[in-house]
């Protein structure tokens, strides 16, 4: 895991917020054509929350986050520090106001100097405690028959499957997202 190298921060450049979030532009939760939902202790999740989960893991914050204004959202409700360079306005999933490219290019340079020089402020997200992820696959993409004998994982139904660990790593490792 790269992770372990020690790294100061992570900067999320081109985020998309999590599937069915409204005002999300081509909004996704790691796959749209594989992943329906994804919740981790229960709550709705993509990309932004568990990389961050998993920095924190190894005590690496997240300083920054260049997407959309959804995806930005998403990280200040977990890291109300961060500091974001969202570039569009979602209308829906395929539909959005963008920045000309040279403000983007400005606001995404602008901030992303304010975030470094904020590394050392910002706080790891961590999720502690044991950690379950429940995944639900679109359903061109049901379970394979012996889904559920992989350690740690239980098959809710056709197409959903949930993975516990005793914290986050296992619980991550298990679901191998």
């Amino acid at each position: 895991m790269l992770l372990e190298r020690h790294y100061s921060a992570v900067a999320f450049v081109g985020q998309h917020a999590r599937a069915n979030t409204a005002g999300g532009v081509m909004a996704h939760s790691y796959s749209s054509l594989g992943i329906q939902t994804l919740l981790m202790n229960g709550k709705p999740v993509g990309e932004i929350e568990t990389r961050a989960a998993l920095a924190g893991w190894y005590n690496v914050p997240v300083i920054f986050l260049n997407g959309d204004e959804a995806a930005a959202r998403q990280l200040h409700e977990i890291v109300a520090d961060a500091v974001t360079a969202p570039v569009k306005e979602g209308i829906d999933n395929y539909t959005c106001i963008s920045l000309a490219a040279e403000a983007s290019r400005r606001l995404i340079r602008e901030r992303a100097a304010a975030a470094m020089a904020a590394i050392g402020k910002i706080r790891p997200y961590r999720v502690e405690g044991p950690v379950t992820f429940q995944i639900e696959h679109t359903s061109r993409n049901a379970l394979q028959p012996d889904a559920a004998l992989a350690p740690g994982a239980e098959a809710i139904d056709a197409r959903t499957i949930r993975f516990r660990g005793k914290d986050f790593l296992e619980a991550w490792q298990r679901a191998r997202l």
